[in-house]
């Protein structure tokens, strides 16, 4: 038996799969086991890991989807597989610190099954700007989710029986997955500690083919997200919660929408999204992006280095 299991997601992302599995078994801390759970992946991702990847390390476990399932009851499968007293997901297309889980696991030694754990986060931006993004939290994670904190799945650390106490993930929800999870975990009274640092370093890039960036497809699965969530979140929070929640999720996402667009140079999704949210968006935040596509175009790189301590502000914010 491992002290600590990782489970990592894939999805037809065979180019990128590589280097995230690396990462994890680079890893300082040795007593862990890695499961890959391939979602019936189409692109020659199951022949990279049966002819090369499990050959590189013998605590790997290879499952396969026969039919694609998505990425809650993946991650889920990966959870009834486990042996670790400790549980951490990557995407497959994020890195990690060499240090990561051994810092992990040094913090969590010093809390019990109540606690949940996070961390910072190490990314590079539009314009090249290398941005570490650092946490400082202790205390009550319904707390932290309305402050609109949420970090991104390969930040999250867990005691292995905290996801099991809660289910795992809801396998009917497509977007929201990691939120799901915290209100979940928000429910049964758990806390959040994070380590000050920024250990991980999730993959930003907007022009990957990816849910996160698919602007209609995530919008319509929110929607049927938020009438799942609803009933708990009224029971847990509240009903104006709710309300609050809703309404800043959807506006942080079409944001996102439009930030994306503009920066891919998607002009039509632009302009239907602006005129959405107009009344939140002002013509400066509007300019600035612009400003960011223009230097793009013309190749303008920043080297700037930020380092951004989190303040949880709304109630839906994010790294």
């Amino acid at each position: 038996m491992r002290s600590v299991s990782v489970c990592i997601t894939t999805y037809n992302r065979k180019e990128l799969l590589a280097n995230a599995i690396k990462s994890i078994i680079n890893q300082t801390y040795k007593d862990l086991e890695i499961i890959i759970v391939d979602d019936s992946s189409n692109d020659g991702t199951k022949e990279l890991i049966q002819n090369e990847i499990l050959k590189w390390d013998n605590r790997i476990t290879y499952i396969r989807n026969k039919t694609n399932k998505g990425l809650a009851s993946s991650r889920n499968i990966a959870l009834s597989n486990s042996e670790g007293k400790y549980f951490t997901f990557m995407d497959d297309d994020d890195e990690w610190h060499e240090e990561f889980i051994e810092e992990f696991v040094e913090m969590a030694k010093k809390y019990d099954e109540q606690w949940c754990f996070c961390c910072g986060t190490e990314t590079i931006d539009y314009l090249g700007r290398k941005i570490y993004s650092i946490p400082n939290f202790e205390d009550s994670l319904k707390k932290y989710i309305k402050a609109g904190y949420t970090p991104p799945v390969s930040a999250q650390f867990y005691h292995t029986k905290n996801l099991h106490e809660v289910g795992g993930y809801t396998p009917e929800i497509k977007t929201g997955i990691d939120h799901d999870l915290w209100l979940k975990l928000s429910y049964k009274g758990k806390n959040l500690k994070s380590l000050n640092k920024s250990l991980s370093k999730p993959n930003v890039d907007i022009k990957r083919n990816r849910i996160t960036t698919n602007y209609k497809h995530r919008i319509t699965n929110l929607e049927y997200t938020m009438n799942i969530w609803k009933p708990n979140i009224i029971k847990h929070y509240g009903k104006e919660f709710y309300t609050e929640f809703c309404n800043a999720y959807f506006l942080r996402e079409k944001s996102k929408g439009l930030k994306n667009s503009l920066l891919t140079g998607n002009f039509k999704t632009f302009i239907s999204i602006y005129r959405d949210i107009s009344d939140f968006v002002s013509k400066k935040e509007v300019l600035k992006i612009f400003i960011l596509y223009l230097m793009k175009k013309i190749h303008i790189k920043n080297k700037t280095v930020i380092h951004k301590q989190f303040k949880p502000s709304l109630i839906i914010n994010s790294f």
